[in-house]
């Protein structure tokens, strides 16, 4: 994943908001528009919180060095990015190795995301004895009512053993006995029986709100969703569910590869747990 934006940096002419009920049609045409591309990653994703299921969710990664700054803007333009996240974006792009879009449609709300990821802050921080290092920068923001937006910091942590990656969580929750900690133990042992391959642990913070969370790549474990079924459906139950949606969800996803697991408090202070899944396969 190296690489870096070059060539001058114009931010374009903001454009008229798109018609409020148009940013799933957006998403659907970016996510068409992204899959023609070379891809550092795809992954969907399904949300679970206090009764609400979101299951219309995607992230695409595309090499920084394939996407000339034009296009980068002219797309953030389309997708109807506030404009002072135009000129921060244009401000902290060097130095960026991926590039990746995300969406998240609700009632009422369609959120897209833009993180630049900076993997090659890696291996001097390792080098370095760093504890942690910034990896992802992400401007998230409503197309449907721009004073929902946040700008967001993930944070790898270096040397965290399994068992301190699981302290860390316990603590974002507040509650080692919370069920949604519960599972990422129940996780993290099932990868221990996998690969002898570090999990990589993040942890994510946004600017002005109390958002906590923790993000888990499970990737070089490599596991069918199918296998922690149970799990899941415990966790749709606690989240209080609607048990026909979990199953109409789960009926397309069983055989698809399980590939970050994400959870923790959100910027209202209510507790999420996210699955990110390979949808190819």
């Amino acid at each position: 994943m190296q690489g870096a934006l070059s060539g001058p940096m114009s931010v374009p002419g903001r454009e008229a908001a798109a018609p409020a009920s148009a940013p799933a049609a957006r998403a659907g045409r970016l996510l068409a528009r992204l899959l023609t591309e070379p891809l550092e990653g795809y992954e969907k994703s399904f949300k679970m919180s206090a009764g609400r299921l979101l299951g219309n969710r995607f992230l695409v990664g595309i090499p920084a060095a394939q996407m000339a700054p034009s296009t980068l803007f002219a797309l953030c333009d389309e997708l109807d990015m506030p404009g002072d996240f135009h000129w921060r974006l244009q401000r902290e792009l060097g130095g960026v190795d991926t590039i990746h879009f995300g969406f998240e449609e609700a009632e009422g709300s369609g959120l897209f995301k833009l993180y630049l990821e900076y993997w090659n802050r890696l291996d001097p921080a390792r080098t370095g004895g760093e504890e942690s290092v910034l990896l992802h920068r992400a401007f998230k923001w409503d197309a449907l009512d721009h004073s929902r937006r946040a700008v967001a910091d993930y944070r790898c942590f270096l040397r965290l053993s399994r068992e301190q990656t699981l302290q860390r969580i316990a603590g974002i929750y507040r509650d080692d006995a919370h069920p949604a900690f519960g599972m990422a133990r129940q996780l993290v042992g099932l990868a221990a029986t996998r690969t002898s391959e570090k999990l990589m642990y993040l942890e994510v913070s946004e600017e002005g709100n109390p958002r906590a969370s923790f993000d888990l790549n499970f990737h070089a474990a490599d596991f069918k969703l199918r296998e922690i079924e149970t799990q899941l459906i415990a966790m749709s139950r606690h989240y209080a569910l609607p048990a026909a949606q979990f199953a109409d969800l789960w009926r397309d996803i069983a055989e698809r590869t399980l590939g970050h697991l994400s959870g923790g408090l959100s910027r209202d202070g209510r507790d999420f747990m996210t699955i990110y899944y390979d949808p190819r396969g």
